[in-house]
């Protein structure tokens, strides 16, 4: 007959062991792998001659990135009123030109208004 409390005592060392060996094995990877992360690289894509798409600029090298591709006035599709007044804040402290037009990220068409607002704005660009 086995006595119920040594195996525990065994099971919860050979528990432990394991779990430092993981460990141990997860700390080398990391320091071997050099923990670097990779450069922040903005992305943005020419859709037409002077039309850029991309993300929406969040610090200063962002803007910098912009203003090396000849970039001027940025068109905001944003719909919340705290994401539009300091992305123009960080546009006019850029010496860019900022235009928003609300349109509702949702799966249904946005109105033709909206859209024909923006478009409006490219072409003034």
């Amino acid at each position: 007959m086995r006595d119920s409390g040594s195996s525990t005592t065994a099971y919860s060392g050979l528990s432990l062991r394991a779990g430092g060996l993981l460990s141990l094995a997860l700390l080398s990877g990391l320091l071997g792998g050099g923990c670097v992360t990779k450069p922040h690289t903005f992305p943005v894509v020419e859709v037409s001659p002077g039309i850029f798409a991309g993300a929406k600029p969040s610090s200063q090298s962002d803007f910098d990135a912009l203003r090396a591709k000849g970039v001027r006035t940025i068109l905001s599709l944003e719909m919340m009123p705290w994401d539009i007044w300091l992305e123009r804040k960080h546009a006019r402290r850029n010496d860019m030109q900022y235009r928003d037009v609300t349109i509702l990220a949702s799966p249904l068409e946005p109105s033709e208004k909206r859209v024909k607002q923006a478009l409006v704005l490219l072409h003034d660009r």
